[in-house]
This record gives structure tokens, C-alpha cells and sequence, in this order.
């Protein structure tokens, strides 16, 4: 039994929707790739790699949760709200996958994931709020 795995199309929809609601916090599409399961399997996993910060995701199409590889027990946050970090433009936040299955949205850890780079800050034109935006 063969593990085949097919390029996900940078044009493709699939590739648009998730890059463009959370990978795009992280690194260019240039260095985002998706690969797709080709099993006969209801449910397709996406492998989302980020090649140059080198840490991968899997994506289920049927549960629409996206889990790290580096963090098995840890998914992407739908609600990517940082608190005091709001201005933070250049991360991804983590929960634990327990909490996808619980009632409170409150949970002792969460993990927030923040490339290398140059920082760059600018101010709304009100001069109230901060945008911070690492590259």
C-alpha cells in the first residue's frame, strides 16, 4: 500500500481559502505548499508545509480542523483574537485540541507561533492603535 500524495494548485480555491485565513500571518505563498492524500479514505488530510520556517500542518477536510506537526496535540484557533496582542499581525495561535471538544472557551495554555524576521510598527492615523508586522 502506497502512500500517493498530489500537489495542491497555489490557484486552487482550497489553497486560497487556507492560506489566506491563516498562513498568510506567517510566510509568503511562495514558501507554502499543500500536498493531498490520495486514498479511497472519506476524509482528506491536507499536509501544509511551511518550508522556510520548517514546521507542517495537516489539514481534515470532514472535521475542518488544522493540527500541528510539531504540536500534535494542538490545532489552529478558528478565533484568532490575541488580547493585548491584537496589533500583531505576524502570528498563528494555537489551542489544545481538547478544547475543540469542550464547553468553556477558556483554557490554561494556548501556543502562539511567531516567524523571524524585521519588525516593522506603524500607527493608525489616530495614533491609538499599533500594527506590528514581522518579515
Amino acid at each position: 500500500m502506497t502512500n500517493e500524495q498530489r500537489l495542491v494548485n497555489q490557484s486552487s480555491t482550497l489553497f486560497d481559502t487556507l492560506f489566506n485565513e491563516y498562513f498568510v500571518r506567517l510566510d509568503s505563498k511562495s514558501y507554502v505548499y499543500m500536498m493531498s492524500d490520495c486514498s479511497s479514505r472519506p476524509d482528506i488530510i491536507i499536509h501544509i508545509h511551511l518550508s522556510r520556517l520548517g514546521i507542517a500542518f495537516k489539514y481534515n477536510t470532514t472535521t475542518n480542523i488544522i493540527t500541528s506537526r510539531e504540536y500534535s496535540d494542538m490545532c489552529i484557533d478558528q478565533d484568532q483574537w490575541l488580547g493585548t496582542l491584537t496589533g500583531l499581525t505576524s502570528s498563528l495561535l494555537l489551542s489544545p485540541l481538547a478544547a475543540k471538544h469542550h464547553i468553556s472557551k477558556h483554557y490554561p495554555y494556548k501556543k502562539l507561533i511567531v516567524p523571524f524576521g524585521t519588525i516593522l510598527s506603524t500607527r493608525d492615523q489616530h495614533n491609538t492603535h499599533q500594527t506590528v508586522t514581522i518579515c
